[in-house]
């Protein structure tokens, strides 16, 4: 009698980010990296894979690899307003205060109930050196009133 053995599955691009996951909750970030770059491999147009790998390479300081994992993850998904927002961050990190705006404009496109976007961009306004009582104010009090307590405490501070 022959027996046949069951093969597993191949795994999927979706099982390599799901691996992936795990190992970045563990601090396995090459690890993690090495997950993606898998599932990249196998689905090119894994959008969260992008998304998360920049994620990952951001935490390991490698910021312009991050910045192209974002970029490659809106270029798949136009309305992926957290990978604006990410990419926004880390332009407000690197001194980056105009990228970074309109990065938060682009989430406020699509999501216009963001109140991180409108708080991110106000600090980024105010870093470019908009005077007191321009647009980075009603960034603030718009952060404020969609309940972002750091956007009222900012605002009231700030701009009464």
């Amino acid at each position: 009698m022959i027996r046949c053995e069951e093969q597993p599955e191949p795994k999927q691009s979706s099982d390599y980010v799901y691996e992936a996951m795990s190992k970045r909750r563990s601090n396995d970030y090459y690890g993690a990296i090495a997950d993606l770059a898998e599932a990249i491999r196998l689905n090119p147009n894994n959008n969260a894979a992008y998304h998360m790998r920049g994620d990952v390479k951001q935490g390991l300081n490698d910021y312009y690899g991050a910045m192209d994992d974002y970029t490659e993850s809106i270029r798949l998904r136009p309305g992926n307003w957290p990978a604006y927002h990410a990419r926004g961050l880390l332009k407000y990190d690197l001194n980056d205060y105009s990228g970074a705006i309109a990065d938060y404009n682009e989430v406020i496109k699509i999501n216009s109930l963001a109140p991180t976007a409108y708080y991110n961009r106000g600090l980024a306004k105010k870093e470019q050196g908009f005077t007191y009582g321009t647009s980075y104010c009603s960034d603030f009090k718009t952060a404020c009133n969609l309940g972002l307590e750091n956007g009222c405490e900012y605002y009231y501070k700030q701009c009464q």
